[in-house]
């Protein structure tokens, strides 16, 4: 289970959870790959014509 589908089933569940986590025998964490990073998004630059946000007075 990803960990946002765990977060959706914890989301929808009653107010008290009982979370059991188990880990699978150590064959099969051995054929296991990682996932590829997800790709950060994309940076766009300040329109020179606007002035630069100030985050405390928004």
């Amino acid at each position: 289970m990803l960990s946002q589908e765990a977060l959706e089933v914890l989301r929808t569940a009653s107010a008290r959870v009982e979370l059991r986590v188990c880990r699978p025998p150590p064959d099969v964490l051995e054929s296991v790959t990682p996932p590829d990073p997800p790709t950060p998004p994309a940076r766009t630059p300040h329109p020179p014509h606007l002035p630069p946000l100030d985050p405390l007075n928004c």
